[in-house]
């Protein structure tokens, strides 16, 4: 009976209307009289509830002729009605929903009005580079890190700057509440910054978890970085000179998923790998030089 009760009632049926749908039920042919008699529900109210449930098809009135006393009859309908009510509802809204979608573009061309729901800005050429990684308010947002990483050349944005924004993006991490990942794609120059920058400083690895694809074909081109829904990007590949900072729910969510998933294809890089290369050329040069 509870099953019912609640099914009834996501059909549109309140309390009462079910109670006196339900009395029909059981009669051959009854009256409101009777129903009242049986749901408890004064005669007054029984007639308003016998006209919803006649407009919505479940039961059937006839009025009585006026010259005689008889009351009005109720005889409900088959409760298969129930279903066929149903199915022409969902007819209904299929045909409406196609409506729907023909004015969908207009309506959503006076909502949006022409105008960006998108923040982002593009930094041209070297010069752009430079201004995107000395803004440090992306290491700022605390949200997790998704990275996947050039290790961008230091004569980029030159050789003493780049390892001061490392020395602070390793701070700035021992600090963070969420983790930052990174994928690297494994070859000769990659090797060789992973060394460079752990013999600087092991935090370097120790404060990211960074994994690596040794595949020839994942080849990266750009470092692309998401921090909650802001999206970076930076690129440095031959006459390509850009940088790119985006705001935008959609993207980012589509660029996490398909991180997550090389993510889970990756091998971590830990201290033992980065050691087992051996000495880093660099760093032994810059060792003797400040000797």
């Amino acid at each position: 009976m509870e099953l019912t009760y609640r099914t009834l009632e996501r059909f549109g049926l309140n309390e009462k209307e079910i109670q006196v749908y339900l009395a029909c039920l059981k009669q051959d042919i009854t009256s409101p009289y009777q129903l009242s008699k049986i749901t408890k529900i004064p005669r007054t109210t029984i007639y308003d509830i016998l006209l919803n449930l006649s407009l919505k098809g479940l039961v059937q009135l006839e009025q009585s002729d006026g010259f005689t006393k008889q009351q009005t009859k109720v005889k409900a309908n088959n409760p298969s009605v129930l279903r066929k009510i149903l199915q022409d509802k969902r007819n209904y809204l299929v045909d409406l929903e196609l409506d729907v979608v023909d004015i969908l573009p207009s309506l959503k061309q006076d909502f949006h009005k022409e105008k960006a729901n998108v923040n982002f800005k593009f930094y041209p050429g070297v010069e752009g580079l430079r201004k995107l990684y000395r803004d440090r308010s992306f290491d700022l947002i605390e949200a997790e890190r998704y990275t996947w990483d050039l290790l961008m050349p230091m004569d980029m944005i030159g050789h003493e700057e780049i390892n001061r924004i490392v020395d602070a993006q390793n701070e700035a991490y021992k600090l963070r509440k969420y983790p930052s990942k990174e994928i690297v794609s494994l070859n000769d120059w990659t090797k060789h910054v992973l060394s460079y920058q752990y013999g600087r400083n092991p935090l370097y690895i120790e404060n990211r978890e960074i994994r690596y694809i040794e595949n020839p074909v994942f080849n990266l081109s750009v470092e692309l970085n998401i921090v909650g829904n802001v999206i970076r990007i930076a690129c440095a590949n031959g006459e390509e000179n850009w940088g790119l900072s985006m705001n935008s729910i959609s993207l980012s969510s589509t660029l996490k998923s398909i991180f997550l998933l090389e993510w889970d294809r990756g091998t971590p890089v830990t201290k033992e790998l980065v050691e087992s290369w051996g000495p880093n050329e660099m760093i032994e040069y810059e060792k003797r030089r400040d000797k």
